[in-house]
C-alpha cells in the first residue's frame, strides 16, 4: 500500500505537467 502511494505521489505531478504542457497551448502561449 505504501509503495502504491509513493508511486502515485511521484507520477501524478509528472502526468499533470505532461498534460498541462501538451493540452495547455493557451497557457504556454500566454507566457510568450
Amino acid at each position: 500500500v505504501v509503495a502504491m502511494v509513493v508511486v502515485l505521489v511521484t507520477l501524478l505531478p509528472i502526468l499533470l505537467a505532461y498534460y498541462l504542457t501538451r493540452d495547455g497551448d493557451q497557457i504556454a502561449g500566454s507566457g510568450k
